[in-house]
């Protein structure tokens, strides 16, 4: 198992990891947890408490639901970079749209990009790291074979 170091976390990291951790909940989101002995192991996300930080998780049969804290665990997810030219066509064919937003709010005279939910969604389950959370350390770069 590899060395992971688990910082203490600031409240904005909490919050963004949160956040991201919800959108992928029904996507079978893994993590990196760890046991109050410092051990750590993989588990899947089975629940989330906004209020108290907490996590549930479930690390296989034997073990079907303990509980860690957000700044215990660290999802496993994909970066951008290693997403394959099939899996490119696949997001493409939910392209973003672009539109003219000034013939809606017509204070601001300029085209700007817009992602749709099915694009969001579609890199949730694919568990890839949008938000950059592997650079910031709040993410572990997912292994071949994590998800399969």
């Amino acid at each position: 198992m590899e060395t992971v170091v688990l910082e203490i976390m600031t409240q904005e990291e909490k919050r963004i990891l949160l956040k991201d951790l919800c959108g992928r909940l029904p996507y079978g989101v893994k993590v990196c947890a760890r046991f109050n002995t410092g051990n750590r192991y993989t588990a899947n996300v089975t629940a989330i408490s906004v209020d108290t930080d907490y996590i549930q998780i479930r690390q296989n049969a034997l073990h079907v639901h303990t509980g860690s804290s957000i700044e215990d665990i660290r999802p496993y997810l994909r970066p951008m970079f290693s997403m394959t030219e099939e899996e490119c066509k696949e997001l493409g064919e939910l392209s973003a749209t672009i539109e003219n937003v000034g013939e809606t709010l017509p204070n601001v005279p300029y085209y700007i990009e817009v992602a749709r939910p099915e694009q969001i969604d579609w890199l949730n389950e694919h568990h890839f790291d949008y938000r950059g959370l592997i650079e910031k350390g709040l993410a572990l770069e997912a292994n071949e074979g994590v998800y399969d």
